[in-house]
């Protein structure tokens, strides 16, 4: 063979060497993508591409591209992520570190990544911590650091931040009560989509805080957070159905909503549903199931559920826990009626000074019942020192608010007069005549005498027969008496 031939054979030789050696190494490629889909993700991470690093640990994390689930992998290529800033990764690891998810739980660690993650401008981040600060349940309650993370999250239109601080108005909670600010920023927490900061702009509509009052507005509020799910919500829309407050009366829709309500565990409703059984409204009567209700609601948490519940209970030891019960949760009908008991006493000891106090307690939280009370006692110094000027104030504020017997009340004081109280009758008559006209018994009988006497007005017996008549109608037996012997 000559030189050519052997030179073009080698040549040949050569290149087909090549080729095997590419076909292998394209085979051993494949080989490898085969074995591990994350390979080309993996080397681009490794490079900093962020984008890369998060495909890989959403793969883990859902178990998907060929991957088996992986947690731990997962928090390792969102840890990668974060570090090539991308802020989602960041919170997405804080998140497992709070839960414990394919990584050891650790507060601190998950709040060093939600820190990082709000300064890359996430405001998911932003919000977690404000609300972490603001609760106090996984971080020490800090408001003052709370409050710039909630404004920051607030204004890139996450409700439930907005919420919290409309919450931190409302109640006065490291900066000063402001109700016109908390429902401004419960509008915008319902404008966000927030149904609970729509609830909450609902009640202030009901109350008139911060916002006139506007049932209307509450009623609509009530339904588009009912419509979305919340139970409570559905609740006050029962409400507002049962009274035609804002809506059409309608008893039926009220039973839908609070039996849905009740079913859903929230407690109140269960007791707005046994009042509805109690009265027959929008069902038959049902006084069982009434009490039924009412035992499951004051179970759970309702305080109006063990004030009803301690109507119905004949054990004056049994309704005295009821009452306190209810008391102790905020209803001032409760500390009331815990405090009669306290002064008749029966089943239990008398603890007059006590019952003073939890008059004191109801008046002051705006229990008229309470008010009336406690102004009898200032009156004749039963257990308080006696105080004319005080029972005076209490009384006027019950009679100006429906309490006719306490107009009543200080008519007489105003006849009888004394040492700190000056005996006017001109004062008294306007009094008299209001409580007679709402029909208690004793005012017309009052007044009746001042028209027999012509005290302090020009005397008219035909006058003072028919208000002695009217009283004595009405059940009080010294006017049935007086009645024979006006002339």
């Amino acid at each position: 063979m000559g030189p050519m031939r052997k030179l073009a054979s080698s040549t040949s030789c050569h290149a087909l060497a090549r080729v095997l050696a590419a076909a292998l190494l394209a085979g051993t490629h494949a080989a490898t993508a085969a074995e591990d889909p994350t390979a080309a993700l993996r080397k681009t991470c490794d490079k900093g591409t962020a984008a890369d690093c998060r495909a890989v640990a959403d793969m883990f994390t859902k178990g998907e591209g060929g991957v088996a689930q992986d947690l731990g992998k997962a928090a390792s290529f969102l840890k990668k992520a974060c570090e090539a800033n991308d802020p989602k990764s960041c919170f997405d690891l804080a998140t497992m570190h709070r839960q414990g998810n394919g990584v050891s739980k650790d507060v601190p660690k998950a709040v060093k990544y939600l820190d990082i993650a709000c300064t890359g401008k996430y405001i998911e981040a932003c919000g977690e911590l404000g609300l972490m600060y603001e609760a106090g349940k996984e971080v020490e309650r800090d408001l003052g650091r709370a409050t710039p993370f909630l404004e920051d999250s607030c204004s890139g239109g996450l409700g439930r931040t907005c919420a919290a601080l409309a919450t931190m108005y409302r109640e006065g909670l490291r900066v000063a009560k402001d109700p016109a600010k908390a429902a401004s920023y419960y509008q915008k927490g319902c404008t966000a989509g927030d149904t609970g900061a729509c609830g909450q702009l609902a009640l202030a509509y009901v109350s008139g805080a911060g916002v006139p009052k506007d049932l209307a507005k509450s009623s609509a509020l009530f339904k588009k957070s009912c419509d979305a799910g919340s139970k409570d919500a559905c609740y006050h829309l029962g409400l507002a159905h049962q009274r035609g407050e804002g809506v059409p009366r309608d008893s039926a829709r009220a039973f839908s909503l609070l039996s849905g309500a009740c079913d859903a565990e929230v407690a109140d409703a269960c007791h707005g549903l046994a009042i509805l059984y109690r009265d027959g409204i929008g069902t038959a009567r049902n006084p069982a199931k009434s009490a039924e209700l009412l035992k499951k609601s004051c179970d759970a948490t309702s305080a109006a559920g063990c004030y009803e519940l301690a109507l119905l209970t004949k054990a004056p030891a049994r309704a005295a826990t009821l009452f306190e019960t209810a008391c102790n949760r905020g209803d001032q009908r409760g500390c009331r009626s815990l405090g009669i008991l306290l002064m008749e006493g029966g089943a239990f000891a008398k603890d007059p000074t006590r019952a003073s106090r939890l008059f004191a307690d109801a008046c002051a939280a705006d229990d008229l019942g309470g008010c009336s009370r406690l102004a009898a006692m200032y009156e004749w110094g039963e257990h308080v020192s006696r105080d004319l000027n005080k029972a005076m104030e209490l009384y006027t504020k019950t009679c100006e608010n429906g309490f006719p017997a306490d107009c009543h009340a200080i008519a007489k004081m105003l006849l009888r007069g004394g040492i700190s109280l000056r005996r006017d009758t001109s004062r008294a008559l306007p009094l008299l005549e209001k409580a007679c006209e709402q029909n208690v018994a004793a005012a017309c009988r009052d007044l009746a005498t001042l028209f027999d006497r012509g005290d302090g007005i020009t005397r008219n017996p035909s006058k003072a027969r028919a208000l002695m008549a009217k009283a004595c109608a009405g059940g009080d037996k010294e006017a049935c008496a007086n009645s024979r012997t006006v002339p």
